[in-house]
């Protein structure tokens, strides 16, 4: 289930596609000339953006649909801050998975919850983009682990039900 749960974070926050994630953030021009950060480095990427600009930036509330040789791979719909996803919103994937939560410089944080298109879902804390502190997994099987978090793993105290 691990294994599914990191399989799908990678199709969730990037796709298939080429992609690495850089250590110094980049701007992105957006089609309305707004620019977007990001840590994701996807191979002819481009940023559709429909919401207020402050100061070259991307601010307030607003939808960014981020596109790598034309496909699109995720539509965030949101609050953003300096360019960055920050504050409530929701990310949606080409692959179907759906975060809805806190976001904080571009990574989930705080309290949140994902659906994937194969029926897991996870309700609970984030840190840095990461499962931190208390959540519940369940599995579209059935299986489902009520507990602690760490760095996206089962770490401490939990219960895994079968």
């Amino acid at each position: 289930m691990k294994t599914i749960f990191q399989l799908l974070i990678v199709l969730m926050i990037g796709s298939s596609y080429a992609q690495s994630n850089l250590s110094t953030p980049q701007l992105v021009p957006t089609n309305t000339g707004c620019n977007a950060k990001t840590n994701q480095n996807l191979e002819s990427m481009t940023i559709e953006f429909t919401g207020a600009c402050v100061n070259g930036l991307t601010n307030g509330k607003g939808i960014l649909k981020l596109y790598s040789k034309n496909n699109l791979i995720y539509t965030y719909d949101g609050e953003s801050k300096d360019g960055w996803p920050n504050g409530q919103g929701a990310l949606t994937s080409s692959m179907g998975a759906k975060y809805v939560g806190s976001f904080k410089n571009g990574k989930q944080e705080g309290q949140g919850a994902i659906n994937f298109p194969n029926g897991d879902k996870y309700v609970g804390e984030y840190k840095d983009g990461k499962y931190n502190g208390q959540g519940t997994y369940t599995s579209a099987s059935g299986d489902k682990y009520v507990g602690e978090f760490k760095d996206g793993n089962f770490n401490g105290q939990g219960t895994y039900t079968h």
